[in-house]
């Protein structure tokens, strides 16, 4: 929940508009098809009800059967071929196949359409994009398939739902731009990065000219039949939207930035042979940049795109002739449109075309292309409120979406007459949203979430709100209802998450899919709804508990600003989305949700440390959870800890791993804004508050019931910049802290050896006490002793490269080099849970000092971790036996290390699960090692 006066709310806002404004909306709309929707879409009688929807087949072709079929073989040339649009999901018989950015390929049984059922799943290595099915087949587009800047194609059998299996693939360079089928031939484009390292070079001279080079333009042709690259081309620059007909495809490539564009290249590629071959056959530079697919068309032989120029800040209409199609040509001087005014909406019927331009109102032209080599501005409708993203043409009518700008930011629907198109007409419009919050809709740039729901004859708006009443985002299907005169917003859809796509599989039932959930709605009529069930696909699962033997709680929030909830699960389902039961988090109502370093997890109870932002309960609190019914999980009680928020700092990093950190049994610190709280917190009773110790604290550890806080003092002297700090307090009696010293000390202190001995870590910049002076080692690991209210440097070990990620216990010191930056650090103490970042470590080295009081730095020369991204975190494990073991995790595999007399003995290597690359939240239960990998679910490691 995010407050209203909360400066990342305001920022969202301000990101929402910046991307609106200075980008155009069009810009970042996943490309989708080239169909043109023409002809009297909707027809009415004398009562105003619609008798003919002759033309909607060619809407939902996008999205039904006849979109996604495939040839077994191609056809001749010169026979008519049908191009194919690609999308996330496709309904065939009783099967939903969908194609999930969290989970890979989800296959759903929807014999029974009020219930869909889970058949199975394929996770994939990289981003589910889009894909096509192909009879027994999904051609499956990944994005970010095994690094970020590459792509690939990839065949999935599923003749068996239950157990299907990828097959056969392609990689390709670059990221997807868009994609057609034709016939059996997939066509990839890719905008392909190289660093200017890896540029041509000229006398070891990069020239400005060759700078564009930096970017290429890839078109890949796929034999989907063979999974075989047929062709590929590539072009200069990055390219923004592709236009794909049955015998051309077009590419619009720039150099430079979108906001410094001077030019573009058109280019056409011939595919009419129906084999895959790729020729380029000709070319044609025009002024400013081409946003998205909707300002491409090719019609009767003539080429026509819709540019914009940032640095004139004008629209720019060509109509290219390409019969000769090795020397295209504009028999025209370029059409300028609305110098001054942004571009956004624009769709091309036969002979026209429409344009949406933005200042202060909302501009739409009608363009004519009668005659294609004079193209003439001949009707003007202004002084709209706000601006249109997406046209749909609905015969002589327009249907758009776009935003209304004067009462804040709200989400707005259109409809226009163009009839006569010298004089386009409003008939009306609908502002979509509470009226407490703004709106908007990611349907702006993503067009293909905007369908037509044939059985209910109404239009389908996925949209967002924020209520500024009880500061939540809401997320909701709009059905509209396109009357002869009017426009009613005739049923509003809840949704948990952000709509990717509306279905009406039957005649009142219609499901709404996110990425984490799909819901079955029967429609009774106006305003009326059944909600029939809700699907988990994937949860966002963000941390894990133990509560017994066999069963754990996860937390699971759905992002920014949403609820949050703790559900026991049973280990032995440790994969699934089921669970026990669950209860709603109190959450934080700031712009992040309650965290698993916040959470102290004790016998059936687990302790939430938050912060609350309203005014009426502003400050830190703590609420406990009673989990003995797992079932029926309860909010038992919670105390207040201050009137202010908690202060969490980690630099560079602290010992503490956690907000709670133990002092002994029953006793807990906390760090708030201005210094630490001792609690007891005892298995079932209320959380007491025991005492306080004031202090400005950077980080903190508890060795030995003594608590060591890092702080620094800051001066105007540039001699002495700031000076570093450490404070010692006697926790023995924890409802009395007693004052032990307060020393100054070189660099931040991570963690005490012995009763004088203590590790600090140290950075040059910009300077550390008046012990250093410049040009001391950038980074060093130091030995010191307290004596007499004094601190006596014993030894410096200078590192190559900072610390990424420490351990250490009373024999032993371990850490990772081979970063240039600190890594801020969350982790463990005996009940808490790791939540770490992940860092490109290089080394394992160790360091034991109850021996010598000089750090002597040892290599673990057994441990190659090559070019493998870590978890930053170490964690401490138990074996049955009683060994002592360190785990630390790798995105391929769990190593795991046996500590015997302050070293550390490689014991043995673990495979991962295959597709996982990001560091999550890590548990040890038993003898296995649980990570949350947010929406990636839980992932289990036998140790």
């Amino acid at each position: 929940m995010i407050p209203k006066n909360c400066p990342i709310f305001k920022l969202s806002v301000i990101v929402l508009f910046l991307i609106t404004i200075f980008t155009g909306c069009d810009l970042f709309m996943p490309s989708g098809g080239d169909t043109t929707l023409t002809g009297d879409l909707i027809k009415f009688n004398e009562s105003g009800e619609i008798v003919s929807l002759n033309e909607y087949s060619s809407i939902n072709s996008l999205y039904e059967e006849d979109g996604f079929a495939a040839t077994d073989s191609g056809e001749s040339a010169g026979t008519s071929r049908e191009v194919v649009e690609p999308d996330i999901f496709k309904i065939e018989g009783d099967r939903l196949y969908l194609a999930n950015t969290h989970n890979g390929l989800i296959i759903l049984d929807i014999t029974n359409k009020e219930t869909p059922r889970l058949l199975g799943k394929v996770k994939t290595e990289g981003t589910p994009y889009e894909m096509y099915l192909s009879g027994n087949e999904v051609i499956l587009l990944l994005s970010q398939a095994g690094s970020w800047d590459q792509s690939r194609v990839m065949s999935i059998d599923i003749s068996n739902p239950e157990s299907a299996q990828p097959g056969s693939s392609v990689d390709l360079d670059g990221y997807i731009v868009d994609n057609r089928l034709v016939d059996h031939i997939l066509y990839v484009v890719t905008n392909d990065y190289s660093s200017q390292d890896d540029a041509e070079e000229d006398d070891n001279t990069i020239t400005v000219s060759s700078l564009s080079n930096i970017y290429s333009t890839l078109v890949t042709a796929i034999d989907i039949n063979s999974m075989s690259e047929t062709g590929s081309l590539s072009v200069s620059g990055y390219s923004n939207a592709i236009h794909v007909t049955e015998e051309s495809l077009y590419t619009s490539s720039s150099s430079g930035n979108y906001w410094d564009n001077g030019e573009s290249l058109i280019s056409r590629y011939d595919i009419s042979d129906g084999a895959g071959t790729l020729t380029e056959t000709g070319s044609f530079t025009i002024r400013g940049a081409v946003a998205d697919r909707f300002k491409m068309d090719e019609y009767d032989g003539y080429f026509r795109c819709i540019s914009y120029d940032w640095n004139s800040r004008t629209t720019i209409i060509y109509s290219i002739d390409w019969a000769i199609p090795s020397a295209p040509v504009c028999h025209h001087e370029p059409l300028f449109l609305a110098e001054g005014e942004r571009l956004f909406g624009t769709r091309f019927g036969d002979d026209f075309a429409y344009v949406v331009t933005f200042l202060q109102t909302d501009p739409l032209y009608v363009i004519k292309f009668t005659n294609p080599d004079s193209p003439e501005v001949i009707g003007e409708l202004a002084e709209i409120p706000g601006w249109s993203d997406h046209i749909e043409i609905i015969g002589d009518k327009l249907f758009t979406l776009g935003v209304d700008d004067v009462s804040g930011w709200k989400v707005k629907v259109s409809y226009f007459d163009v009839s006569t198109p010298e004089s386009p007409d409003l008939i009306d419009s609908l502002i979509l949203g509470d009226n407490t919050g703004y709106s908007f809709s990611m349907a702006s740039w993503d067009y293909k979430r905007i369908n037509f729901q044939e059985y209910l004859e109404a239009w389908a708006i996925p949209f967002s709100w924020y209520d500024n009443e009880d500061y939540t985002y809401k997320n909701c299907v709009s059905l509209i209802k396109i009357e002869p005169a009017s426009l009613t917003e005739w049923i509003t859809l809840p949704h948990p998450a952000d709509v990717k796509r509306t279905m009406n599989v039957e005649s009142n039932i219609v499901y709404t899919y996110s990425n984490e959930v799909i819901t079955a709605f029967t429609i009774e009529g106006e305003d009326s709804y059944t909600l029939k069930s809700e699907l988990v696909l994937a949860e966002n699962i963000t941390g894990i508990y133990p509560l017994s033997d066999d069963t754990g709680i996860k937390m699971v929030s759905a992002g920014w600003g949403s609820e949050t909830y703790l559900k026991p699960f049973k280990l032995a389902d440790y994969d699934s989305t089921d669970s026990l039961g669950q209860i709603e988090v109190v959450n934080s109502g700031y712009w992040y949700f309650t965290g698993t370093e916040d959470i102290l997890s004790k016998g059936d109870y687990l302790y939430s440390l938050i912060n609350l932002y309203s005014d009426s309960d502003r400050g830190t609190y703590i609420y406990t959870y009673k989990f003995s019914h797992p079932s029926a999980p309860v909010l038992d009680k919670r105390v207040k800890l201050s009137d202010n928020i908690s202060y969490y700092e980690d630099y560079p990093q602290k010992q503490n791993r956690g907000a709670f950190s133990r002092v002994s049994e029953n006793i807990y610190s906390v760090q708030l804004h201005n210094g630490i709280k001792l609690i007891q917190i005892i298995n079932g009773e209320e959380p007491l508050i025991l005492s306080f110790i004031e202090s400005d604290t950077q980080s903190y550890f508890v060795a030995d019931q003594i608590c060591y806080i890092n702080t620094t003092e800051y001066s105007d002297s540039w001699d002495d910049y700031y000076k570093n700090y450490l404070s010692a307090y006697d926790l023995t009696d924890p409802e009395s802290p007693e004052f032990l010293f307060k020393v100054t000390v070189p660099g931040q202190v991570l963690y005490k050896e012995s009763e004088t001995v203590f590790m600090s870590y140290y950075i040059s910049y910009p300077r550390v006490t008046n012990r250093w002076e410049w040009g001391s080692p950038d980074y060093c690991l130091i030995s010191f002793t307290v004596e007499n209210e004094s601190s006596n440097i014993n030894g410096i070990l200078e590192l190559e490269k900072g610390l990424s990620s420490y351990f250490s216990n009373e024999d032993l010191f371990a850490f990772f080099s081979g970063n240039d930056y600190l890594n801020y650090d969350y982790g463990i103490a005996e009940d808490m849970a790791w939540y770490p970042y992940r860092s490109q470590a290089k080394d394992l080295f160790t360091i034991k000092l109850n021996k010598t009081l000089v750090p002597v730095l040892t290599k673990i020369e057994e441990f190659d971790t090559g070019d493998s991204w870590f978890s930053s975190s170490m964690i401490p494990f138990e074996t049955a036996e009683g060994d002592e073991n360190l785990a630390i995790t790798s995105d391929e595999s769990v190593w795991v290390f046996t500590m015997n007399n302050g070293t550390l003995l490689l014991n043995k290597e673990v495979p991962r699960a295959s597709g996982m690359e990001y560091g999550g939240v890590y548990r040890i239960m038993g003898e296995n090692l649980y990570e949350a990998e947010g929406f990636g679910g839980i992932v289990r490691t036998e140790l």
